[in-house]
């Protein structure tokens, strides 16, 4: 079976320049351990790390999702009594409008993406397509960007909340 890791391209960047998926926290239930996180749904859920305002509905944000394979994941069903969270923390998490706790996914360690595929899709055109993408470029002023077709898509990664990152969208149109 497929997963999917769904994002945007705030984030692609940064995940590209690193050349792995990390493990983080949610930021949703407050958890302590992190771990990353996919879901057999290829349109994912609303817990997902993903911009759906303003950027999203003006093209300067694209959703991403990585295509991933179910053998390096265990079943969220099987994962979430080994994690150490309160049956409050895990209730919390797995009520979020919009959750869909059947089809997650989660691993421990971070997840090299060389050779996988990556998908993108617009607000304006909602079907996804594959993409090939070139390394990030660094746009100065800690910024970083990636090509998608004639337009590049960036962000500023800040500190954010509970020791999570915050994406600040870089418009290049």
């Amino acid at each position: 079976m497929t997963l999917y890791h769904h994002t945007d391209t705030a984030r692609l960047p940064w995940i590209l320049s690193s050349g792995v998926l990390r493990p983080s926290g949610n930021r949703i239930g407050g958890m302590r351990e992190d771990v990353l996180w996919a879901t057999s749904n290829p349109a994912g859920d609303r817990s997902s790390s993903i911009d759906r305002g303003a950027d999203w509905r003006g093209g300067d944000v694209l959703h991403v999702r990585f295509l991933l394979n179910e053998a390096d994941f265990q079943p969220w069903s099987e994962a979430r009594g080994t994690l150490g969270w309160s049956a409050s923390d895990v209730s919390r998490l797995e009520g979020t409008k919009g959750a869909e706790p059947a089809a997650w996914w989660i691993r421990r360690e971070p997840l090299m993406i060389d050779g996988t595929t990556i998908e993108i899709r617009s607000y304006s055109d909602n079907r996804w397509r594959a993409v090939d993408l070139e390394a990030p470029m660094d746009a100065g002023r800690g910024a970083m960007l990636v090509q998608i077709g004639r337009r590049a898509f960036g962000s500023i990664r800040e500190a954010g909340y509970a020791g999570g990152s915050a994406y600040t969208v870089v418009s290049t149109s």
